[in-house]
């Protein structure tokens, strides 16, 4: 039984033919009253498509024909979680594919002990889906896309449109490869500025190569139709109508997917997008501009871009950086990646930091001592007995590091300095310095051990490579 008050009206004349409104009044046809429910706004075409979309489903069930299969770019966000719940409704056989750029916080966190383990990953996420999962390592790619991205970087370093169309690309060969019948995200319309809007999401599309075979099931309403929907592999009008950046409307999706952990949107997960890492990223930039004759003199590695993410960094001088562990956890991370590095420990007695020395290859005959002096002075920061100083400079001299020569004596003082003071004793500290040539081999080449004061002058403080309001991820 209807409402009394909750009729409906079919228009059949004039422009409005084609639509079915409703209007809270009774119609007259052959002379007689008729009441009609209450129904949706809908066109012809909307109610086509349903038609084919109930047409399709009922003949794969009568035929056993194989539901259709779609790849899903999966973070472990709830956007993605919800764009894989949508398909599946739908009756869409859905596998996910993770893209590692090398640039996921999580996946840092987890290497340096500093992961919740409370907070969904991408293979619980998966796993808890019931769906496969696709993992694409792009991170040897991303370099030149980081260094060089033809549509820009967003407002930090990430270059999000540059990105996302690799990302695609590489997601629609595994689709050729494997027979898939098309790709979806968890993109939301307005909820990045750079890469999620209408212009953008259209040619991200064209220039990934899936246009036309790319849905985005969160806003597709506000999208073009794509070939799926057209083709009735799945309904239009299931698709969202999310916009912008509120998540009010993913949080009751997720109520009614009876999803429990929701995490943060995917976007926080890349170092990217971090004004901090930006900071550090910038200044190597400069750093290997004002320096190198050319890259492939000294070829930036991933190796190099993740230690940009690890401990406390502070800047030297020009072409010189110190990365300093904050525990165990990220200590372990910095002798990982050593090779070839000069590497600062206190004596195994005293807690403290597992420091790095990651600099540019001085090609520009830079007068490093005399910017060491003017930014640090030559009092007490540069205080040491003649012996240790001498005992440096014969490390140095015998260390087998290939780029050791852009390295000064008052370089390795200053480096101890800081990262006594961040030891347990600050009184003076036994440290060793040493030089890794194989990341499997931490007894090295050369060695020197030095007992060395801590540098008190507040310097330090303004050469930190950091943004204040990141200080709990990054000092």
């Amino acid at each position: 039984m209807f409402h009394k008050n909750r009729h409906a009206s079919i228009i059949t004349n004039g422009a409005a033919r084609n639509r079915v409104r409703a209007r809270g009044s009774r119609f007259i046809r052959n002379g007689k009253k008729s009441i009609v429910p209450l129904l949706p706004e809908i066109s012809l075409t909307q109610l086509r498509q349903s038609i084919t979309f109930i047409i399709n489903i009922h003949n794969m069930l009568q035929k056993k024909i194989p539901p259709r299969k779609a790849y899903v770019l999966t973070s472990g966000g709830l956007d993605s979680t919800l764009a894989v719940k949508m398909l599946q409704e739908q009756g869409v056989d859905v596998t996910g594919v993770y893209i590692s750029t090398g640039f996921c916080i999580n996946s840092h966190q987890k290497k340096s002990g500093r992961f919740d383990e409370n907070k969904p990953d991408v293979f619980k996420v998966t796993e808890e889906l019931g769906i496969d999962l696709e993992v694409i390592d792009i991170s040897k790619d991303y370099i030149s896309i980081i260094t060089n991205p033809k549509y820009g970087w967003g407002k930090n370093v990430n270059p999000c449109i540059d990105c996302r169309i690799h990302m695609l690309a590489k997601t629609r060969e595994l689709m050729e490869k494997n027979g898939f019948d098309f790709i979806a995200t968890g993109e939301v319309i307005g909820q990045r500025p750079k890469s999620q809007r209408k212009d953008t999401a259209k040619l991200i599309a064209e220039k990934s190569g899936l246009k036309g075979f790319l849905v985005r099931p969160l806003s597709g309403q506000f999208h073009e139709e794509t070939e799926p929907e057209k083709l009735g592999w799945i309904n239009r009008g299931l698709l969202g109508r999310i916009e912008g950046r509120s998540r009010k409307e993913q949080i009751k999706m997720a109520q009614k997917y009876n999803i429990q952990n929701i995490s943060a949107p995917a976007g926080g997960c890349c170092f990217l997008t971090d004004e901090t890492y930006a900071v550090r990223f910038k200044d190597l930039l400069s750093d290997r501009k004002d320096f190198l004759k050319s890259n492939a003199s000294q070829p930036l590695t991933m190796d190099t871009l993740t230690i940009l993410a690890t401990g406390r960094h502070v800047k030297i001088r020009k072409g010189l950086r110190l990365a300093l562990g904050r525990n165990e956890g990220e200590n372990k991370l910095i002798r990982h990646y050593a090779a070839n590095h000069i590497v600062l420990e206190p004596e195994a007695s005293m807690p403290g930091p597992t420091a790095l020395l990651e600099f540019v290859h001085n090609e520009a005959s830079h007068n490093c001592r005399e910017e060491i002096k003017s930014i640090w002075g030559s009092g007490e920061s540069m205080q040491t007995g003649k012996s240790e100083m001498a005992s440096i400079e014969q490390f140095l001299e015998n260390s087998g590091s290939p780029y050791a020569s852009s390295l000064t004596g008052e370089d390795i003082l200053i480096c101890a300095k800081i990262m006594a003071r961040y030891c347990d004793d600050k009184t003076s500290v036994r440290l060793k310095i040493s030089v890794c040539l194989k990341t499997d081999d931490p007894e090295n080449s050369g060695t020197v051990d030095l007992q060395i004061e801590p540098l008190k002058n507040s310097t330090v403080l303004n050469q930190r490579l950091v943004i204040k309001a990141n200080e709990k991820n990054f000092l």
